[in-house]
């Protein structure tokens, strides 16, 4: 591990304290389970922000929250965002081979 300086506001360390002591732990020990938890929700925030402005792909949202891309597509779709990108010129390329098939 390595040592990091943190200023804590009041609220912050009684609230770092309270989860320590319910945990049966010391402070030091919610700290860091609080920020890997919270790292992990800002990193997946900005993964699919970055996805739903298009800057990433499925993977790069996936590898920049830390994730598999399974995973990412799960956490699009429970957001209600669609993972799989079909564009109209997909939709009218897969239309007409389909209609080949059928002729």
């Amino acid at each position: 591990m390595h040592p990091t300086q943190v200023r804590l506001d009041r609220e912050l360390k009684e609230d770092l304290e309270r989860l320590a002591k319910r945990d049966r732990t010391t402070t030091s020990e919610a700290l860091r389970k609080a920020l890997k938890e919270g790292t992990r929700v800002l990193l997946l925030r900005k993964a699919v922000e970055g996805y739903v402005e298009k800057r990433l792909s499925l993977g790069g949202a996936a590898d920049l929250a830390g994730v598999s891309i399974a995973e990412m597509a799960a956490h699009l779709s429970d957001l209600g965002i669609p993972f799989y990108r079909y564009s109209a010129k997909d939709l009218d390329r897969d239309s007409k081979r389909a209609r080949g098939w059928l002729a």
